[in-house]
């Protein structure tokens, strides 16, 4: 499973028209952060945009995977098909932690403490909802890339970045978004965490039917 995710994280970082895209997407995250201090700014790259970067793995990986023919040599490797599927999907799972963790916090800490945006309890309320929002991603994008492969499941990814963030501005334009991140929803984000762990456990086992249908 360990050399799995390495390979995995290799084509994601290592080869250059992934190290390209990267360079490219954190520019523009640079440039949004440097350039724009308010708080819809901040909720919209900590909330949304970076959350949704977990995929990148599986879809690079998969990509890789369909042109090297890899799947059906991975097959023949003393390791069953839960645990090839369980590698793809940590590979995607700890990359999400990990922005989440550090670039989404150190973002955070940013708009906190230096551009004084918005309060300590406001930035971590929105790291965690952009926490959960990442969990529940990673399990749509697993079955997604899973049921349909790469082409259609990065077209699928698209769309659905393309959803939140229409989503996002259209809310914007209905509410006020400091009143609401001011409410007290500590017990509707815990019931939101938990729904999201149990959604990657579900979106597991579909995945293990479907890679089991399509090598069947």
């Amino acid at each position: 499973m360990l050399g799995i995710v390495i390979k995995d994280y290799y084509e994601t970082f290592c080869l250059k028209k992934n190290i390209i895209g990267m360079i490219f997407s954190l520019s523009v995250i640079l440039l949004v952060v440097s350039l724009i201090d308010n708080l819809y700014a901040f909720v919209l790259i900590v909330g949304i945009t970076l959350p949704m970067m977990g995929a990148s793995t599986l879809q690079s990986s998969m990509e890789q995977d369909e042109i090297s023919k890899f799947d059906q040599i991975l097959l023949t490797f003393p390791i069953t098909r839960q645990e090839i599927v369980k590698a793809k999907l940590l590979s995607s799972l700890l990359l999400t932690l990990i922005t989440n963790l550090l670039l989404s916090l150190l973002i955070t800490i940013v708009y906190v403490f230096i551009y004084q945006t918005v309060d300590l309890k406001t930035g971590l309320l929105v790291l965690f909802i952009g926490f959960i929002i990442a969990l529940i991603m990673n399990a749509i994008n697993g079955v997604g890339f899973f049921l349909l492969d790469n082409k259609k499941g990065a077209v699928v990814y698209a769309v659905l970045v393309a959803i939140f963030a229409f989503g996002y501005v259209m809310f914007n334009l209905n509410f006020d978004l400091s009143k609401l991140l001011s409410l007290d929803i500590g017990v509707i984000l815990i019931l939101s965490l938990i729904v999201a762990i149990v959604l990657n456990i579900i979106s597991y086992f579909i995945c293990v039917k479907i890679y089991n249908r399509k090598h069947s």
